[in-house]
């Protein structure tokens, strides 16, 4: 596997959660400029599927009446992560650290290392010492919380606050050990360069979310892989492991999950699209998928 790309800290803090749109243009219809879909099929009940923004600048957020007109025709809400589970945190904890001897410190040139605690300090209050055995992409996605700034907002935590005013039952489609031993495979040192860009390309990086949150406000799913076109090229084992693999175990779920409840299935808006996003693998698997725009 080669190194990470340029961009992988904005790309990461949305891929659990958002997720870079894993598209290809021909395999999506340009005029399916959405990230609402309607699932339909034998066997289920109609349910919902949408592409989140993980975390967004709160002057940034807008859920349109499509999406709550959506949410309130079903009857369970199906995230990622079983984001109201109590024990949730706790295991996320559980996960955060990498396994062996290395240490950001062991990772990382004297002079970096010292900036990036520096940094840590300004932007959660908090230096490089109490994350000390934290695995790398975590630290990457605190520093694009600087980017964000104080007020922030999200896709998911409105959805749980709405699941909660229905008393709507919560489920995840898969478990945060799934997801954080992800970053267990990749290489903490590939990791590191992340970091190392969050650090010294602030501008750059802030430039990039702004126009990712842009595209995602307009639906905009074409220039959403214009933006990304390249990123998996070359890369085939990476995007295998933070997508494609993914998708297809979650297939079979969704088709569980729905069987006898309406479902609002939210899940991060680059597992959509492409020949192996999840709006292609539902049709291949026989159920209908209706754009709503």
């Amino acid at each position: 596997m080669n190194s990470f790309k340029t961009k992988f800290s904005i790309l990461f803090s949305l891929i659990i959660g958002f997720c870079i749109l894993n598209s290809c243009a021909q395999q999506l219809d340009v005029k399916e400029n959405t990230l609402l879909y309607k699932i339909e099929g034998d066997g289920i009940q109609d349910s919902y599927l949408y592409g989140t923004f993980h975390i967004l600048p709160k002057k940034d957020f807008l859920l349109k009446d499509k999406v709550k007109k959506a949410f309130e025709n079903c009857e369970q809400l199906v995230l990622e992560l079983d984001m109201d589970d109590p024990t949730l945190g706790e295991a996320m904890a559980k996960h955060m650290n990498m396994k062996g001897d290395d240490t950001i410190k062991s990772l990382m040139k004297k002079k970096d290392y010292e900036a990036l605690d520096e940094e840590l300090l300004e932007v959660v209050g908090t230096g490089i010492a109490a994350f000390e055995r934290t695995k790398p992409f975590m630290i990457s996605s605190m520093l694009v919380n600087g980017l964000i700034g104080e007020e922030s907002a999200s896709f998911e935590g409105t959805f749980l606050e709405m699941a909660a005013s229905k008393n709507m039952e919560v489920l995840g489609l898969e478990e945060v050990e799934e997801q954080m031993n992800i970053f267990d495979v990749i290489p903490y040192q590939d990791q590191i360069e992340g970091v190392l860009e969050m650090l010294y390309k602030e501008e750059e990086m802030a430039k990039l979310l702004q126009e990712m949150i842009t595209y995602y406000a307009e639906e905009n799913t074409q220039a959403l892989y214009e933006v990304f076109e390249d990123y998996f090229h070359g890369e085939e084992a990476l995007k295998k492991l933070m997508l494609d693999s993914r998708n297809k175990n979650w297939i079979p779920k969704i088709g569980a999950l729905a069987k006898d409840q309406k479902v609002f299935f939210g899940v991060g808006a680059g597992h959509l699209a492409g020949k192996n996003g999840v709006v292609n693998l539902l049709r291949k698997a026989g159920y209908t998928l209706t754009p709503i725009y």
